[in-house]
């Protein structure tokens, strides 16, 4: 008989066991379902988000202006390449002109070493030579010097055009932040609206509906107006310097500290009134699921305290007064006060036995 009230136990635990997590279950999957349907109002709303950029600002003259400023980057780059090659042929010549010269030399100093008239020719040839390597060289750097002028002249007409166009594009991008600003302030009111009635509900739904029959699903739109204000709500909240979010956040932290501390206590209150009553009215109040809980976490029911405090299975709570173990009054073995029916006869708890129960344990 106590096996059977034992495994009956053990059911009603397994079956608070799911119960609890078909709630949770609910919950997520209402929470989910909302979230979609959110996702797809806030991204046909991100539409209206597009950032404004100081191009769409420019007038014809601003963008032709642009377009010269472009091609005239891409004149002196080339430029630039064509001063790279003339450089290249420059140095190319001078190292000839030196090797040829050095050549000479020693052939000159040969030549009248030995005193060879026959090789006037071949003096005449390296003479000729070397000329034509110098007047390569002299229109090398004259190249030089008018290509570096047309440099110079090509840069300071491109930086007088840069000049221009930035004051005409300073100007378009404070047009472009201005329309920025706004386009901000105006998702922002959309999301406001949006999102301020589902945090209303859900603080209603937190307030009077969180330990109601159907509070599964207004636990899933409590989850689900966090979900939106924190990430749909707050990272769109204009800064205006950091003083509205800053603001903002010292507003919620105040009257999230206001609403726990006055939970806590009306907790404390209640809890005080209730431990004001005698016992046999607080025991009145224990319902079986909560008995189940308290008897699990060895604890007492009516003031939450650890009663194995005072030792194994005491006779009273040390806390409350409220008695948590008695013999059962057919075997005398010891339960928990809370349960109906003994664990190891399978009698009802009591203090008193029905005459019933009396003739069939006679019997």
């Amino acid at each position: 008989m106590a096996t059977l009230r034992s495994a009956g136990l053990d059911s009603l635990e397994r079956f608070h066991r799911i119960h609890t997590w078909v709630r949770r279950i609910i919950a997520f999957l209402f929470f989910s379902s909302l979230l979609g349907l959110a996702n797809v109002a806030l991204r046909d709303m991100g539409k209206m988000e597009r950032q404004a950029a100081e191009a769409d600002f420019f007038d014809a003259g601003t963008l032709a202006l642009r377009d010269e400023i472009r091609d005239r980057q891409r004149h002196l780059q080339g430029m630039h390449t064509e001063m790279a090659a003339i450089e290249r042929d420059l140095t190319a010549v001078t190292n000839q002109i030196e090797s040829r010269t050095k050549e000479f030399s020693t052939w000159k100093d040969v030549r009248e070493a030995t005193n060879e008239a026959r090789e006037n020719g071949q003096l005449h040839s390296r003479v000729e030579s070397l000329d034509t390597l110098r007047a390569r060289e002299r229109e090398l750097l004259k190249s030089q010097a008018a290509k570096a002028d047309d440099i110079a002249n090509a840069e300071r007409i491109l930086e007088d055009r840069r000049n221009q166009f930035e004051k005409v594009a300073a100007s378009a991008r404070d047009k472009a932040d201005r329309q920025n600003r706004h386009n901000e302030l105006v998702v922002f009111a959309w999301r406001l609206g949006l999102t301020l009635p589902i945090l209303a509900l859900g603080i209603v739904a937190f307030v009077r509906w969180r330990g109601h029959k159907f509070a599964p699903l207004a636990w899933g739109f409590i989850w689900f107006s966090v979900y939106v204000f924190f990430f749909e709500l707050v990272p769109y909240l204009p800064s205006f310097g950091g003083y509205l979010r800053y603001g903002a956040g010292v507003v919620l932290v105040a009257a999230g500290g206001v609403y726990a501390v006055r939970g806590m206590s009306n907790y404390l209150e209640r809890k005080r009134k209730e431990l004001a009553d005698d016992r046999a009215t607080r025991a009145k109040r224990i319902t079986a699921e909560n008995a189940i809980l308290a008897f699990r976490s060895h604890s007492c029911p009516s003031c939450g305290q650890d009663y194995l405090l005072a030792g194994e299975k005491p006779e009273h709570c040390f806390h409350c007064g409220l008695r948590l173990f008695e013999p059962c009054r057919q075997c005398g073995h010891v339960n928990f006060s809370f349960f109906s029916f003994c664990s190891h006869c399978g009698g009802p708890q009591g203090t008193e036995v029905p005459a019933v129960v009396t003739a069939n344990g006679a019997s």
